[in-house]
């Protein structure tokens, strides 16, 4: 009788184990399909610029290129808030969202001194987005291609990101 009562107690441990195996793999399959829905981009340039003395701040210059098919008010808040928690410091963040590579300044034009008073309009901008994070505050301005403009804020309610290597 008691190796019926051991091997029958075998039996709802392995399945208990198993259940909980398979609730573990299905939280890890949405957590990585959360981030595959993220949309797509990639960091174009990074810098920091030191403060200038006392009253100053550092601050870091991102700019991002991103798939124009999922440029929309909502997506550049993601991105916005992925890069807000994976730059943690300086805690004043700018951020510029690009749609087209040819917006994008190759490193040769970043390199080449710029003139305040061009009367050169530049490229046509297409599907754009300006964010600026100031400590745990994320504001985006966004610019649409139809000259349409919005605005989005987001309230960062967690600072425990990755810092860049």
């Amino acid at each position: 009788m008691n190796d019926r009562l051991a091997f029958q107690l075998i039996k709802i441990l392995a399945l208990l184990l198993t259940i909980n195996m398979t609730g573990m793999a299905q939280k890890a399959r949405m957590g990585q399909e959360r981030i595959r829905a993220a949309p797509r981009y990639v960091i174009v340039y990074d810098t920091v610029d030191p403060s200038l003395g006392e009253g100053d701040s550092d601050r870091r210059f991102l700019e991002i290129l991103m798939d124009s098919r999922s440029f929309s008010k909502g997506n550049v808040a993601v991105v916005g808030e992925l890069v807000s928690n994976r730059f943690l410091d300086p805690s004043l963040l700018y951020i510029n969202i690009f749609t087209s590579l040819y917006d994008v300044e190759t490193p040769e034009e970043r390199d080449e001194p710029k003139i305040s008073n061009s009367s050169s309009e530049g490229p046509k901008r297409k599907d754009a987005a300006t964010c600026v994070r100031i400590a745990d505050d994320l504001r985006c301005s966004i610019y649409f291609g139809n000259g349409k403009h919005d605005e989005v804020q987001v309230k960062l309610s967690k600072r425990n990101g990755v810092k860049p290597a």
